[in-house]
């Protein structure tokens, strides 16, 4: 497809303002580690407790954990959490309330180690970042729109230990999925949709990518004799000549440093995803949606979720030089 030349320079430069700056980014490994250092004996004091209780409910809870672990399907793993806490929360929210943890001092540790207070923590000092999606139509005026079906695809799966990973992409839908089941696991997936676009003669040093769809997302962290972490990023993805780049639009995290599990979920229509790239553009550029999800458990634990990005109704490509 070829791009007409850019009229309009002033429409340029009111398209292009950020649309992720409420991003807050997920703990990195060396984080984690230190925010289970804080959790660890906090996790040991509220483990006693439950498993002192006689009525035999710590067993049942820790089979039906496993059970969370065994499952790698979508559904079935968001009515299992449903359950968990429905047959749980009071036996876990008892032996917490017992173990008197002081939650307005755990959170300024977490604070320390992650740098920031960009966070919510629940009742059982689960951390979480889910910032809102931007709202609003994206703007009419482009120079080329890219319809389905998307001819470009893209997948990438990374496993460490225990773990599953999946990337599928198909019309006009794609969808990323991990799973770290128990032990030492980690797992990341990553998928990408778009088409070519032949520049015209030139060199263009500006390319703003739009695009519009719908997409929905779960994911869970639990603690057991451990902890978690499940993050799941939304952007668009330049590929040009010695150029591939992605910006996150929207990105969302929860971890489970100390006991039970929080969960992140999002359902999302019309999704207006823009971002500006910059660099030396030339030929063929590739405009493309971009999701990924990532997935990490240590100890006894099943972490993951799903994204699907679906409707992908159109991607658009503006370029100035």
């Amino acid at each position: 497809m070829k791009l007409k030349p850019i009229l309009c320079g002033l429409l340029l430069a009111c398209l292009a303002a950020p649309m992720h700056a409420q991003n807050v980014p997920a703990p990195t490994e060396r984080q984690l580690v230190a925010l289970d250092k804080i959790a660890a004996p906090l996790r040991k004091k509220v483990t006693d407790i439950l498993q002192d209780d006689k009525s035999g409910q710590y067993q049942t809870y820790v089979d039906d954990v496993k059970k969370m672990a065994e499952t790698t399907d979508q559904e079935e793993l968001r009515a299992l959490a449903g359950k968990l806490r429905e047959n749980h929360y009071d036996f876990i929210k008892k032996g917490f309330a017992a173990a008197k943890i002081d939650l307005g001092a755990l959170k300024r540790q977490y604070e320390t180690v992650l740098g920031h207070n960009k966070f919510t923590m629940d009742e059982f000092g689960g951390i979480i970042s889910h910032p809102p999606i931007p709202k609003g139509p994206l703007p009419k005026n482009f120079d080329t729109e890219l319809n389905c079906p998307y001819n470009v695809t893209d997948d990438f799966t990374n496993v460490v230990g225990i773990s599953t990973c999946s990337a599928t992409l198909a019309g006009c839908s794609l969808g990323v999925d991990v799973h770290a089941l128990s032990l030492a696991a980690g797992c990341r997936s990553k998928a990408s949709m778009g088409d070519k676009v032949e520049l015209p003669s030139g060199n263009f040093n500006k390319a703003i990518v739009s695009a519009q769809f719908d997409f929905n997302y779960f994911g869970l962290a639990l603690s057991l004799a451990g902890y978690g972490q499940y993050n799941v990023k939304v952007g668009l993805r330049l590929i040009g000549n010695n150029f591939d780049k992605v910006t996150i639009l929207h990105e969302a995290w929860c971890v489970a440093p100390l006991i039970f599990y929080n969960e992140i979920s999002k359902d999302s229509e019309n999704f207006p995803a823009q971002a500006t790239f910059t660099g030396n553009f030339s030929g063929n550029i590739t405009p493309m949606v971009y999701l990924e999800n990532f997935a990490i458990a240590v100890g006894v634990n099943s972490t993951g979720g799903y994204t699907n990005g679906n409707s992908l109704d159109f991607i658009r490509l503006d370029a100035s030089n």
